[in-house]
């Protein structure tokens, strides 16, 4: 992930497939779901992503293809 200034945050994917991206929340965390789908050919694709936080959501949780990852976080200033 790369976060911007403030609560906007920019995810980069990468994937050998298709993704399907959808957002849910539960409480106050912001579910980032990512399903990878089977792809059309065999070339490698990047997903960028762009999240608007507000103060009723700290924490973003990244599943993909229904699992929990752990993502890496790049802060710019």
């Amino acid at each position: 992930m790369v976060n911007s200034s403030g609560k906007l945050y920019y995810m980069v994917f990468q994937s050998l497939k298709d993704v399907k991206a959808s957002l849910e929340t539960v409480g106050t965390t912001v579910l980032v779901k990512l399903n990878e789908v089977k792809p059309k050919d065999n070339d490698v694709r990047q997903y960028v992503y762009s999240l608007t936080m507000d103060q009723y959501h700290d924490t973003i949780e990244i599943q993909v293809n229904g699992e929990s990852m752990a993502h890496p976080m790049t802060i710019i200033d």
